[in-house]
């Protein structure tokens, strides 16, 4: 908070908020912060509006190069880099990341889109980004990643709750977006590479298999789930187009 303070002085731009709102650790508690700042915006003027972490560093243009990116394509409705993070001393770019997808902590949203969604979900175990991405795909907005803007992410995900234990979380978060069983297990499969090697792919399995037996209670709504579902089977046809047996099963015939 010092920090922050000391950039507040003199910077008309900038005001910090202190929320004091649920001081539990959870995803839920970092939306309800964001959306307690929207809440006090004195400015009405504006067509963006963005996250920043605090374990995020940028290039000084990054913003306004991501804004060219929105006047060149008025359909996009989130956007931002390639997330960078350090693997032995060295920033090199995330495995996983994806040209239609981006986490939270650098989402950047045009504001007709942010209005058009409601804004954030304050989801317990997280995911608020791939909900939101979601949420603007179902009403026709694009989601675009761009490689050559880089964003710098001075912490391997979840490792502030140790790996192992994020990964379990994670699971939880899988189970309470919606994700389908078959969708879960590849996910997980496709992680058994990453470190910690197997035992973050079995601790995010295993976390969302303990939320399925317990039926915990989504948030998200029916038809979100369904667009969502959706998705998924999409990209599962796609990368297994070439498999006999999925190949001869038509795209339609797939319940919901």
């Amino acid at each position: 908070m010092i920090i922050q303070r000391e950039y507040e002085e003199g910077q008309d731009f900038i005001k910090v908020l202190n929320y004091q709102g649920d001081k539990k650790r959870n995803f839920a508690s970092k939306v309800m912060a964001f959306n307690f700042g929207y809440e006090n915006l004195t400015v009405e003027n504006y067509d963006y509006i963005g996250c920043l972490d605090a374990d995020i560093t940028l290039e000084s243009d990054y913003y306004e190069r991501i804004m060219e990116k929105f006047r060149q394509d008025i359909n996009i409705g989130i956007a931002g880099g390639y997330v960078k993070e350090p693997i032995n001393g060295v920033f090199k770019n995330r495995r996983l990341n994806k040209a239609y997808s981006m986490p939270n902590s650098i989402q950047f949203l045009s504001r007709s889109c942010f209005d058009e969604i409601g804004g954030f979900l304050p989801l317990k175990y997280g995911g608020e980004d791939v909900a939101a991405e979601v949420m603007a795909r179902q009403r026709g907005w694009k989601v675009r990643a761009f490689p050559d803007i880089p964003v710098f992410h001075h912490r391997v995900a979840s490792s502030a709750q140790g790996l192992p234990r994020g990964m379990f979380r994670q699971g939880k978060m899988d189970y309470h977006l919606g994700n389908f069983f078959l969708s879960e297990l590849l996910m997980c499969g496709n992680r058994i590479i990453s470190r910690p090697f197997l035992i973050g792919a079995m601790a995010r399995m295993m976390g969302y298999i303990v939320s399925y037996i317990k039926g915990e209670e989504r948030i998200v709504d029916s038809d979100f789930i369904e667009y969502f579902r959706k998705e998924q089977w999409d990209k599962i046809f796609h990368r297994f187009a070439a498999v006999p047996i999925l190949g001869k099963l038509k795209r339609s015939e797939i319940e919901f």
